[in-house]
């Protein structure tokens, strides 16, 4: 008797998503993966990442693919719906340090600024 993990892949499994930068990891999300996390840089950046990678999917005829940013927990409503335009599905805020009560203050300011 044996155990291998990890398990072989299960119809509606969770989606896989692949995070990356260059080129070469954004045609990679796209062939192995559901969806790609960005991470946050300069709006130059983010703008062309997100643009390869969709287009990427499109040729791939991944008109499901799911694109992703993370974000600082102070991005802006209009910042928001700038990256919504741009065809981003999903936004990760990432609270990286802080005691609890800090990080669940920061993270309720953020969810009246930008949920309303």
């Amino acid at each position: 008797e044996s155990t291998s993990y990890p398990l072989p892949l299960q119809r509606n499994g969770p989606p896989i998503w692949f995070g990356g930068s260059v080129e070469p990891a954004l045609k990679r999300a796209v062939e192995l993966g559901d969806g790609w996390l960005g991470i946050p840089a300069p709006p130059e950046t983010t703008t062309k990442q997100i643009s390869q990678v969709m287009d990427f999917a499109r040729q791939a005829g991944k008109n499901d693919f799911i694109v992703a940013m993370g974000a600082n927990p102070e991005i802006s409503p209009e910042e928001v719906a700038h990256l919504r335009q741009m065809g981003v599905n999903h936004i990760n805020l990432t609270f990286t340090s802080g005691e609890a009560a800090e990080i669940e203050t920061r993270m309720e300011g953020a969810a009246r600024r930008l949920k309303g």
